[in-house]
């Protein structure tokens, strides 16, 4: 399901994806997505060519994939198994 967040006169488009682990993903920009998982920041990809760089919520670098799809699995996996806690 995909829902679009735009006011023509203020902002650019903003589409917001929920996949199916309940990580809600926004096009920030061209390349750029966040994810958040119940309100709270999940993490990034961020598009370089034909690689899609992961990062989780903490900014830690997670893996490079060659799909969005994969991308966006990679951090849903992630999601679902990390603790809560941020590394020390």
């Amino acid at each position: 399901m995909s829902i679009l967040l735009h006011h023509p006169k203020t902002s650019p488009a903003l589409t917001v994806t929920v996949s199916s682990t309940m990580l809600r993903w926004a096009a920030a920009d061209a390349g750029f997505w966040v994810a958040d998982s119940g309100g709270a920041f999940a993490g990034t990809i961020d598009q370089h060519g034909q690689h899609f760089f992961v990062r989780n919520g903490f900014g830690e670098y997670l893996g490079d994939y060659r799909t969005l799809p994969d991308a966006q699995t990679a951090l849903d996996r992630h999601v679902q198994t990390a603790p809560i806690e941020p590394p020390c």
